[in-house]
């Protein structure tokens, strides 16, 4: 199944750990090394909105694919390529169902280059449709967008790799294993008064006063972007 589970409040348990909330998680994937995280964005939404209105988040960069050799008039070859956006994309459109529940219609596609440097590259494409109903608040897992690579790298000594019979003395083979798994989480918030409103508005201005205290952040980043200044009182906000 693409959809891992809903979090609540609840103790999480990933990879045999487990954590006492979703921050605390987030926290240990940022201190791993062997986790990265893409993106980290936030949408306002409207409920349940139509065709052209339904919001998408994407994460990719454009490549150059299938080259294509044109001869002009003069005799002169050139090369012209296809671009393609390579990268995350993600669609979401969500109804409030209920007095706290909310649906979500997920769409969310993966790719990524297969043979980087290859004069016609290929492009490995991994994707998600789904369903989903959650709780005001509650936290949305994705998975099953897993891509394995295997790598072989042989190196030997010039003159001496190549001998018969005693040439495998001088090289050496060594495969690399590679499994990435990429996880979505999504939290749904919904926001029906003003003092929620204030709330997200807090709370992002809470993780951007953080990262400026991480020297992440300038003053005129915040203030390009309109984030106020927090009050003392705004410290303790938490995700």
């Amino acid at each position: 199944s693409s959809t891992i589970g809903v979090l609540n409040g609840n103790t999480i348990s990933i990879g045999g750990k487990e954590f006492f909330s979703f921050g605390a998680f987030v926290k240990a994937v940022q201190n791993n090394n062997d986790v990265n995280v893409l993106a980290n964005p936030q949408l306002m939404i409207i409920n349940n909105p139509q065709e052209g209105e339904i919001p998408n988040i994407n994460v990719v960069s454009v490549v150059p694919v299938s080259p294509k050799t044109v001869t002009s008039a003069s005799n002169i070859t050139t090369k012209e390529y296809q671009y393609k956006e390579v990268g995350i994309k993600l669609e979401i459109k969500p109804q409030i169902s209920g007095e706290n529940s909310i649906r979500l219609d997920i769409s969310q596609e993966s790719s990524d280059v297969v043979n980087p440097g290859a004069e016609a590259i290929t492009i490995f494409k991994r994707t998600i449709k789904t369903s989903v109903i959650a709780e005001d608040g509650e936290i949305i897992v994705l998975g099953g967008l897993i891509k394995e690579k295997v790598a072989r790298n042989q190196n030997k000594i010039p003159g001496f790799g190549d001998l018969p019979l005693i040439g495998w003395l001088f090289r050496s083979k060594l495969d690399q294993f590679e499994k990435i798994n990429l996880l979505i989480f999504i939290r749904p918030t919904i926001i029906r008064t003003k003092k929620d409103l204030e709330k997200v508005n807090q709370r992002a201005s809470a993780r951007f006063k953080k990262a400026k205290e991480l020297n992440k952040v300038s003053d005129q980043v915040l203030e390009d972007m309109g984030i106020p200044e927090l009050s003392d009182n705004l410290d303790k906000v938490t995700e």
